[in-house]
């Protein structure tokens, strides 16, 4: 009867560390796969440091993880907050897929009470694998060094910037003006 509890008592223990084992290797600690399928993912490095948007949902009914494409003004929209509230936003003017192209508005903010943001206008890179507007998928990868700016986009003097690398998306879009 001893041995049969031990066991038990054994087995148990043996399970509770494997399911804390478990919550570890949950937590994303590589970029998304380049995909073109919808699967709302959003990742890149900035300054060498890993940022993952979207997974999780906000309590106040912001949209983690975004895209929209407007047709009549031809503009397309993406944005993603990670859970630490550092946001990316990207903003493509006349947006062509397969096609490089520099983007209009790229900004990343870190999430500080000082609203400490970096901008780049007119600059970086975007590439759209896919820009389906029937089946309402974007997808493609990015890059830009931003330069800190204050909320009304002028840039300091000598201030410091980040930099935007490996960024890449596959999400669901939201068309406007359908």
């Amino acid at each position: 009867m001893k041995t049969n509890i031990h066991a038990y008592l054994f087995l148990v223990t043996l399970f509770t560390l494997c399911s804390f084992s478990a919550c570890d290797k949950d937590e994303i600690n590589v970029l998304p796969q380049e995909t073109q399928s919808g699967k709302n993912t959003f990742g890149c490095l900035i300054d060498n440091k890993l940022f993952i948007g979207g997974g999780y949902y906000s309590f106040i009914g912001i949209s983690p993880l975004s895209a929209q494409y407007d047709r009549v003004y031809k503009r397309l929209t993406i944005s993603a907050y990670n859970k630490t509230d550092e946001t990316i936003a990207l903003l493509l003017i006349n947006p062509l897929q397969n096609a490089t192209q520099k983007l209009s508005r790229g900004t990343y903010s870190n999430g500080a009470a000082d609203g400490t943001h970096y901008i780049v206008l007119d600059g970086g890179e975007i590439y759209l694998t896919k820009l389906d507007t029937i089946n309402k998928i974007v997808s493609g990868h990015f890059s830009f060094t931003g330069k800190w700016a204050d909320r009304f986009d002028t840039f300091y003097e000598n201030g410091d910037s980040v930099k935007i690398t490996q960024g890449r998306f596959d999400i669901k879009l939201y068309m406007f003006n359908d």
